[in-house]
């Protein structure tokens, strides 16, 4: 037992503090009554709503916003909560989110150990350091309980799988999160460039045998009116919702050029293309090994699902998506000891999750929304990657 402790030190000692930080979160904002979850009462009212075969889709369920703008499959994972109370149902929700994030961030480190760095250590000063970074954005999903740190996590989860080869486990997650947010049908993409075809065959294959099966579970006529319904939902999304982090966003802020919002999509797609050209041209450049495709196949995987927040109108919250890249850059930073390089990291990393109003004041913090620094930081995490990874210099 002492040397499983001495062991795992650095995973405990950060496990400990996360639990204990949140903890405290939790009793204050139920001391405040702000213990609302408005994003995870959306799921919870409309599976609710599933559940007695009332309207799941065009209405609101809680807040103006509060539409349900995700698939009939995924709301059957949500049915068990109605079992619950809402007000232990939330909690539940918020240890899991808790939960995740602490396996997501281990898991993550591993990851980045054996693939990028090819080290083995832990390391619990890193862990905090991350911890500290995506406080804010973490502290935003756990108020509203919504659902990106466990798509990450079930994305983080099938590239291990993937890279482990287990095909099944891998295209299962894989599934799961496509059908949730179908815009992560972009991830395909290094599969195809490392030709994992049956990983991409039996995630299409899964994803059409979770629809079937959620129609039959729904019945044919109710589960193929939730499916229109959903269709129909996903193509208003946009229309409530504004983001000053896009690069549509940006251009118009800072140089007056008005785009139409389907400008979104075709830049979502041309970064998708370029990425794909970028590791295309990596492989081959170089004399790849297996240890090159897992490492390429890492870093352009993850590089994708950053990307999504800069291009694709979301909540801040979304950039959450971005903690794979931060760990990678911490981790260099903290292995090369480039101190002009930590100091502008230090820069950017505020840039990315300081936006607080308790310590910019509520006008401070519009106009740092405004001017899209959190957006602006996360392409420059992307360059940073994308610089370092066409120079080798993570491995080197």
């Amino acid at each position: 037992m002492l040397a499983f402790l001495l062991k795992h030190r650095s995973a405990i000692i950060f496990s400990t503090l996360t639990v204990v930080l949140f903890l405290i979160m939790m009793l204050v904002e139920q001391a405040n009554g702000r213990f609302w979850l408005n994003d995870f009462r959306v799921f919870y009212e409309a599976a609710q709503a599933l559940v007695s075969n009332e309207q799941v889709y065009g209405v609101t369920f809680g807040l103006d916003t509060g539409y349900y703008k995700y698939s009939p499959f995924t709301l059957l994972f949500f049915t068990p909560f109605t079992l619950l109370p809402f007000s232990l149902a939330s909690i539940v929700q918020f240890w899991i989110i808790v939960a995740l994030t602490i396996y997501l961030i281990l898991t993550l480190n591993k990851l980045v150990n054996k693939y990028v760095f090819n080290l083995k250590s832990n390391n619990v000063f890193l862990f905090l350091i991350v911890l500290i970074i995506i406080l804010n954005h973490l502290i935003r999903e756990l108020h509203l309980g919504n659902t990106n740190i466990i798509l990450m996590f079930l994305l983080t989860l099938a590239l291990q799988f993937s890279l482990k080869n287990k095909i099944l486990l891998a295209s299962t997650l894989l599934a799961i999160v496509i059908l949730t947010k179908p815009y992560f049908l972009v991830l395909v993409l290094p599969f195809i460039l490392y030709q994992k075809w049956k990983l991409i065959n039996s995630t299409g294959l899964l994803i059409v045998a979770f629809v079937g099966a959620s129609i039959l579970i729904l019945g044919w006529e109710n589960g193929t009116g939730l499916y229109q319904d959903w269709f129909v939902s996903m193509s208003q999304h946009s229309g409530y919702l504004t983001s000053s982090h896009t690069i549509s966003s940006l251009l118009r802020n800072y140089f007056s050029i008005d785009l139409q919002g389907y400008f979104d999509f075709l830049f979502f797609a041309l970064n998708a293309g370029l990425l794909f050209s970028f590791f295309w041209v990596l492989k081959q450049k170089t004399q790849i090994t297996n240890s090159d495709k897992n490492q390429g196949q890492l870093l352009f995987y993850f590089l994708l699902i950053a990307s999504v927040p800069n291009f694709l109108i979301t909540d801040t919250e979304h950039f959450l998506f971005s903690i794979p890249l931060l760990l990678l850059i911490t981790s260099y930073l903290i292995k090369a000891r480039n101190i002009p390089l930590s100091l502008l990291f230090i820069i950017l990393a505020f840039f990315y999750g300081g936006n607080s109003s308790d310590m910019l004041g509520n006008e401070g913090s519009d106009n740092f929304d405004k001017l899209g620094f959190l957006g602006l930081s996360n392409l420059v995490f992307i360059g940073f990657i994308l610089f370092f990874s066409a120079k080798k210099k993570f491995t080197n």
